[in-house]
């Protein structure tokens, strides 16, 4: 009886080995799908999810697979499962291609909520589905694009964060007296975040230098760094839009002094610009510099 219960259990673990997914199979049917070889991703995946039914990712791919085929039933189906398994944001996303293109849009539509609220982003991926091209002029797709673009592009749609627009392009910068001082190219970067200054001294002067500004949201605060070819830095902090003007400070330094850094909105095509620095905790302020920046393009 010994050997017998051996015996069997020694075959059992042969049956489950044999059963078992394999690298090599993982290895192939994604190969298959970065190759958009279709009716292999199928064959392959479909595999790996009958013996890994929690497998949602086996169930999602083998949908995409029999959607981009057009069996779309059956890529419903498949897809279905996916997100039965769990909130998987993108098994949401392709079940609402499927829906589109079955001319399901009210199913659609809750798919990509769902895929929304689970936190799907892949904005390019949403603006260049061939299913949804059919329906994304309806008022429903439309909401769900602008909710992706505040969810991919927070600061494009953040009041505060566009408080320092005005900025933003190309300027011919002088002093009070109408000398040259330098120019100035103010620029978005890192989905529209960050204000990208690059400054540079009217010869004969040698100079350069970046700062990157940025709304902070944690402390509901702006901030500038500055940085220069002399191997300077300055941080300013604290600093906040009110009264067409935009303040920054300094912390304190060794010699307890703070630079109070202003930027005047004063017409669409000139900013001022002014540096001030206090030693006696801002009871009197000595203006250091004072420059104006004339607009040549935005």
């Amino acid at each position: 009886m010994k050997y017998a219960i051996t015996a069997f259990l020694f075959f059992q673990s042969i049956i489950v080995l044999a059963q078992s997914v394999t690298q090599e199979d993982r290895t192939k049917a994604n190969e298959y799908f970065v190759a958009a070889d279709w009716p292999n991703v199928v064959i392959t995946y479909q595999s790996i999810a009958k013996r890994e039914p929690q497998n949602a990712n086996a169930w999602m791919r083998t949908g995409i697979g029999l959607l981009n085929q057009h069996k779309t039933q059956a890529a419903i189906k498949q897809l279905e499962e996916a997100t039965s398994i769990g909130p998987n944001p993108m098994s949401f996303f392709y079940l609402a291609t499927a829906y589109a293109q079955a001319d399901q849009t009210d199913k659609c539509v809750t798919a990509l909520d769902n895929a929304l609220k689970s936190g799907f982003s892949a904005l390019s991926l949403f603006e260049n589905d061939p299913n949804l091209a059919k329906i994304k002029s309806t008022p429903a797709i439309e909401e769900m694009h602008q909710r992706l673009l505040k969810g991919v592009y927070p600061c494009r749609y953040s009041e505060q964060a566009r408080q320092f627009d005005f900025w933003i392009g190309e300027w011919d910068v002088k002093s009070t007296t109408g000398q040259q001082a330098g120019s100035s190219s103010i620029q978005l970067m890192l989905g529209e975040c960050v204000i990208y200054e690059n400054w540079t001294s009217a010869p004969p002067q040698n100079y350069s230098g970046k700062s990157f500004n940025l709304y902070n949201t944690a402390t509901g605060k702006w901030m500038q760094t500055w940085v220069d070819d002399k191997g300077s830095m300055i941080e300013f902090i604290d600093g906040e839009y009110k009264d067409n003007k935009l303040v920054f400070v300094t912390k304190p330094d060794a010699k307890n002094q703070i630079t109070r850094l202003t930027f005047f909105n004063m017409e669409p095509n000139l900013v001022r610009q002014l540096f001030e620095v206090t030693s006696d905790n801002g009871k009197s302020w000595t203006t250091t510099t004072d420059l104006y920046y004339h607009r040549i393009s935005k």
